[in-house]
């Protein structure tokens, strides 16, 4: 016996699905794909993200892996206090030529990283999805003079 559940229904269970996890799920079927993919949907995922426990972003370093190579971990509050750890995901950027050794997550809004990479004040910045492991570098910011 098949059951099939309407499109509203599907659309309300994928929202609370974390985001890591629909990538995933955007290849089950195109019915899935196209939800996901609409805007109307990562409008309402994100809302629904944001209505979760605030999480704080964790970067460990792995020298056994390399200087291009650390691990990305949130931290939750839960009930009575319980924090609760999860791996996010392992980053590795070999493409970019320079040890994460030396790198700082700054900011994250949205899902998004604000990876710092450098020690000087006009150093390159990347914004970095975790999800889909794209990453941008943002335009060099020159010093005025």
């Amino acid at each position: 016996m098949v059951i099939y559940f309407s499109q509203d229904i599907i659309f309300e269970i994928l929202v609370k699905v974390p985001a890591k996890d629909l990538l995933r799920a955007k290849v089950v079927c195109k019915l899935w794909h196209s939800i996901i993919s609409d805007p109307n949907f990562v409008n309402s995922q994100l809302a629904h993200s944001r209505s979760q426990p605030a999480e704080i972003i964790l970067k460990i370093y792995s020298a056994e892996l390399g200087d291009d190579y650390f691990e990305m971990f949130t931290i939750t509050t839960q009930k009575h206090g319980i924090m609760q750890v999860e791996k996010i995901c392992d980053m590795n950027f070999p493409p970019l030529q320079f040890p994460f050794t030396e790198s700082t997550v700054k900011a994250s809004c949205n899902g998004l990283l604000l990876i710092f990479h450098g020690k000087y004040p006009f150093e390159t910045l990347y914004v970095y999805n975790p999800v889909t492991r794209q990453y941008v570098a943002l335009p060099s910011i020159l010093q005025s003079t």
